[in-house]
């Protein structure tokens, strides 16, 4: 098994996002992290354990959603995949992309070479479209999330690791009534 995690959100200009987007001809190249709000946190590795843990220090980037840049970095990435592996890429999104059609546009493009599995979190997410994006089947593909807290839950944690490795998990069929603290 071979991971990447990446942090997106979005540039903070609509220059930027021109730039980000290529639409703007008199742009240089944008620097990723910079301009556009993408920034690897780790390329591909063996080592597995070492993401849950980068996870945990990111902090919420609090900026635009550059969904359809993010899914074509994504795509470029899976280059140094396994080749006799299957990819599965998991986007982790809680608003809706600045660009409804190129997300669909890069999601597609991704799709064809990579299994999408989307979890939409909290209100403000574009479960919609989310729903048109996500591989099939769609129920085993798109794992909704009411906020970001619930997504530390093992509840939530195992839906995503038995839908990426099913032999790894088992079935999980419903959400345990858990009463949380405040």
């Amino acid at each position: 098994v071979r991971v990447a995690l990446q942090l997106f959100s979005g540039p903070t200009t609509w220059d930027n996002y021109y730039k980000c987007t290529g639409a703007s001809p008199t742009a240089g190249a944008p620097d990723l992290e910079k301009d556009c709000g993408i920034r690897w946190i780790k390329h591909f590795s063996n080592n597995t354990m070492s993401v849950p843990m980068l996870k945990t220090a990111l902090q919420w980037p609090s900026a635009t959603t550059l969904t359809s840049v993010a899914l074509a970095e994504a795509q470029a990435e899976l280059m140094y995949g396994r080749e006799d592996a299957a990819s599965i890429v998991v986007v982790i999104t809680d608003g809706k992309p600045m660009s409804q059609d190129r997300t669909v546009q890069a999601a597609h493009a991704l799709m064809a070479k990579a299994r999408i599995i989307w979890v939409p979190i909290g209100p403000g997410a574009p479960v919609e479209l989310v729903e048109e994006l996500a591989s099939f089947p769609k129920h085993e593909n798109v794992i909704r999330v009411d906020d970001f807290a619930k997504l530390a839950w093992p509840y939530f944690a195992n839906k995503i690791i038995a839908q990426t490795c099913p032999v790894l998990a088992p079935k999980i069929e419903a959400m345990p009534a858990v009463a949380m603290p405040k």
